[in-house]
C-alpha cells in the first residue's frame, strides 16, 4: 500500500516486504524494519518446516490456505501491519520490494540499474546472482522502483 501526496510517500508493509529509499548518490536514506525476524524468533526452537508453517499460519490471510502477507487479511495479520510516511527529494529512488528482492538492495549496481530503468541489465544481474546462490537470490522477487517527478 503506497500513496504519494506532493513529496510525501505514505507507505504500509507487512513482515519482510518493505520500502527502501536511496539518495541521489545511491546511499540508503531509509529502509523499513523486517518485522518477520521477531515472529521467527518466537518459533526459533521449532524445526524449519514446522516454524515456516507456524509463521504462515499466523500471517495467513487467505481462507483457501494459499498466500499470505497482504493488506486484505485476517485480524491476526493486522498485528504485523506497519505504516509510515517519508518525504522524498526529487533525486531519491524509492523501491517497494518483496522479501525475495531485499537482498539485491545491498548491491550499488542494482540501484544504478533501477535508476537507468535497464530491464535487460537487471535480468542479467539477477540471473547471475540466482546462479551463484539460488537459495538467497532465487526466483521469488518482486519490486516497484520510482523517483518522484
Amino acid at each position: 500500500m503506497t500513496f504519494i501526496f506532493d513529496s510525501t510517500l505514505i507507505y504500509g508493509y507487512l513482515s519482510d516486504c518493505g520500502l527502501a529509499v536511496f539518495s541521489k548518490t545511491n546511499n540508503l536514506k531509509f529502509q523499513t524494519e523486517n518485522t518477520l525476524k521477531n515472529l521467527i524468533h518466537r518459533y526459533a526452537q521449532k524445526i524449519p518446516k514446522e516454524r515456516r508453517m507456524l509463521v504462515r499460519k499466523e500471517l495467513r490471510n487467505n481462507p483457501n490456505g494459499k498466500g499470505y502477507g497482504t493488506f486484505t487479511g485476517e485480524q491476526n495479520a493486522g498485528l504485523y501491519y506497519k505504516t509510515g510516511a517519508i518525504n522524498l527529494a526529487q533525486s531519491d529512488l524509492a523501491v517497494l520490494y518483496s522479501d525475495g528482492f531485499v537482498d539485491y538492495l545491498q548491491f550499488s549496481q542494482v540501484i544504478e540499474i533501477l535508476r537507468k530503468e535497464d530491464r535487460a541489465a537487471l535480468d542479467a544481474f539477477s540471473a547471475q546472482k540466482a546462479k551463484e546462490n539460488p537459495e538467497v537470490f532465487g526466483t521469488d522477487r518482486t519490486f516497484i522502483a520510482f523517483s518522484p517527478k
